[in-house]
């Protein structure tokens, strides 16, 4: 029904119009809406009955507009997605509109109370009022049980491929939103925002990832921009998850491109397996596809505990520790965790900074570690020098370590940087390659299965190299005491002293007369002799020669521990250390620090030697002589040539 009448005055028109609806079909007041709120209503069908009133009262010209008030209700209505039928039914809403005092923009207000539907096996119920068109304040009270697999279908999230389970909400907000299409960050922070959520059961899984989200259930406080989480709970394939803490800026992050996100939790979990998490296709035939990337406006600090913790033949228990990831570096400090039958304590950082490179470095404490398990569980460390099944014993060993990996986890052997002080006791030396050489050179077979109570030695590892300073090998019947360096493409350079017992010795001089030769006896009052080798080339293609005691003044006493290396590549690589004054030294161009991210802290060491001290070991060596006439016929005849007895062979 309309009614009323216009009226034109040189101002302007005078309207007085009413109209009245009474139990009209929804759908056809739908087909009466401009079109494009009609386009964006194309997806879904209406049904259902409409009673309303409004009028139109006042001036109309260029400088006023005239009163607009409506009243409306809708009673057993129907909205359907036309695509999946999922609907929402027994549609109740009421609600009114005027343009207020002013007649304009400013003063309009819209009200929609009560409104209450059933949503699939859900309900939904609350109210909605905006006030002030230009500038909108929203207040917003609903109380929901939704089903989301209809959600899912309803509104047409196409971004998950896999979405189930409740949510329940009882929640109200109130703030400024000028666009409801364009949310800024700065009205989500100004919200006025409180209630609770619950999410039961619910699984997800997005478009063109292969991780599905199970079994999620959670109780979640809002306040204002951020929420408390009480208790959250869900499982990633076989690895579960149980977290409770505060994430800061939630709303802004999850409705606005580039916001961050801060996450303070308690994090813990029953079984923690990262090749799955690292996973990035489930079509790949490669188990280990996987790329690393930290995300960028993620703020983490958490306690984590983790009962079981799995990444390819690693795992580890009891693991405890504090994480914290911020500009996409992760670090891991107070780190501490049961594994290969020890304990590990210690720091990690790895900086995910760089577009293609990851830096890793760790600071570690192992203690009493079965070392079988550690090269299984490590995969022999990427190398065939010595492998699992060469070594038996347990280690005890201080670690400092860096590297650079690309973001597939392969590493950069050229940039692998090791220093460790390691011990080992109750051990044994099975079929090791440069022993089992030595054994069937000097034809002895007791060095093909060395065993000794206790291994103390420094180890270097760089440039794709490994050094060994003078170790020592102490058993029974034999004193084994071996430097050298080799290197990842298996080349090798060991030095090799044999000390051995009357009675294999006497074996030694049996098998093989030379040995007889280049033996001699140690002056250590227990009358052993001791044997020098030399074994050079590669694992493949190797020379085996004796040597005289005089080799035995070439054995390196020490390995002066090359801190500064570790230090000048992470300068080099990430731009660490850059205050430090030994780094300065050979880059005066080095600027500032890049700020405070994770440090390795290093204990410089200092030489032992004072200048006078080094002038004094020169002046003793220009006092020696070299033996002239007959004392070098002597030694000469005395000493046979070593070259004689040199032998070539391959592992």
């Amino acid at each position: 029904v309309l009614f009323g009448n216009i009226k034109n005055q040189d101002e302007g028109v005078r309207l007085d119009i009413h109209s009245k609806g009474n139990e009209l079909e929804l759908k056809e007041l739908v087909s009466l809406l401009p079109t494009q709120q009609k386009e964006a209503l194309s997806a879904y069908e209406t049904q259902g009955k409409i009673t309303f009133a409004c009028i139109i009262k006042g001036e109309l010209s260029i400088k006023k507009s005239p009163l607009f008030e409506a009243e409306f209700t809708i009673k057993n209505g129907t909205i359907t997605e036309k695509s999946s039928s999922k609907s929402l039914t027994n549609v109740i809403l009421s609600g009114n509109f005027t343009n207020g005092k002013d007649n304009n923009s400013n003063t309009s207000r819209l009200t929609l109370n009560p409104f209450d539907a059933d949503f699939g096996a859900g309900h939904i119920s609350g109210k909605y009022v905006v006030t002030n068109f230009s500038n909108p304040f929203i207040e917003f009270d609903s109380k929901a049980t939704i089903d989301i697999a209809t959600a899912k279908e309803f509104f047409k999230l196409d971004t998950l491929e896999l979405a189930n389970g409740t949510l329940e909400l009882n929640i109200n907000y109130s703030g400024y939103i000028k666009e409801l299409n364009n949310i800024k960050a700065s009205e989500l922070r100004k919200l006025n925002a409180n209630g609770t959520a619950r999410l039961s059961n619910v699984n997800l899984k997005l478009i063109d990832n292969p991780k599905t989200i199970n079994n999620i259930n959670g109780s979640f406080i809002f306040n204002n921009n951020d929420v408390q989480v009480d208790t959250l709970n869900f499982n990633i394939n076989k690895s579960d998850f149980e977290l409770d803490g505060k994430f800061k800026n939630l709303l802004a992050y999850l409705f606005i491109e580039g916001e961050y996100l801060a996450v303070q939790t308690n994090f813990h979990s029953n079984n923690l397996i990262l090749d799955e998490l690292l996973t990035t296709s489930s079509e790949s035939s490669n188990e280990n596809t996987y790329t690393f990337n930290l995300p960028q406006n993620i703020h983490l600090n958490f306690n984590a505990k983790v009962d079981t913790f799995q990444f390819r033949k690693f795992i580890a228990t009891q693991f405890r520790g504090n994480i914290q990831l911020e500009d996409k570096i992760l670090t891991a400090t107070d780190v501490s965790f049961n594994a290969m039958k020890g304990k590990v304590n210690g720091n990690i950082a790895i900086d995910d900074s760089k577009e293609n490179e990851v830096l890793i470095t760790s600071k570690a404490e192992v203690l009493a570690i079965d070392i079988n398990n550690l090269f299984n569980q490590f995969e022999n460390f990427g190398q065939t020098h010595i492998n699992a099944e060469n070594i038996k014993g347990t280690t005890t060993t201080s670690i400092e370590f860096a590297s650079v990996w690309d973001k597939q986890l392969n590493v950069n052997k050229d940039k692998i940087y090791v220093l460790a002080d390691v011990n080992i006791s109750r051990g044994e030396l099975i079929n090791y390659q440069p022993l089992l050489a030595l054994s069937k050179y000097i034809e002895l077979e007791e060095l093909k299965n060395v065993k000794f109570n206790t291994l103390t030695t420094h180890i270097e590892i760089k440039n794709q190299t490994v050094y060994i300073p003078k170790t020592e090998i102490k058993s029974s019947a034999l004193d084994l005491t071996i430097s050298g360096t080799h290197t990842f493409n298996n080349e090798i350079d060991y030095r090799f002293k044999l000390l051995m017992s009357d009675v294999l010795w006497k074996k030694a001089k049996a098998t093989k007369k030379e040995n007889s030769e280049f033996g001699y006896e140690a002056d250590d009052g227990l009358g052993k002799t001791t044997l020098f080798l030399h074994m050079t080339g590669t694992v493949s293609n190797y020379k085996i020669s004796y040597d005289t005691k005089g080799l035995k003044e070439s054995f390196v006493e020490d390995l002066k521990k090359e801190k500064n290396t570790l230090k000048n590549i992470l300068n080099e690589e990430f731009g660490w250390f850059k205050k430090d004054s030994t780094i300065n030294q050979n880059n005066p161009s080095a600027d500032g620090p890049k700020g405070d991210g994770f440090e390795l802290e290093w204990e410089e060491e200092k030489d032992s030697k004072n200048p006078d001290d080094k002038k004094q070991d020169s002046k003793k060596q220009d006092k020696k002589t070299e033996k002239k006439g007959l004392g070098k016929f002597i030694d000469k005849v005395a000493q046979p040539d070593q070259k004689e007895y040199e032998e070539d062979g391959d592992f």
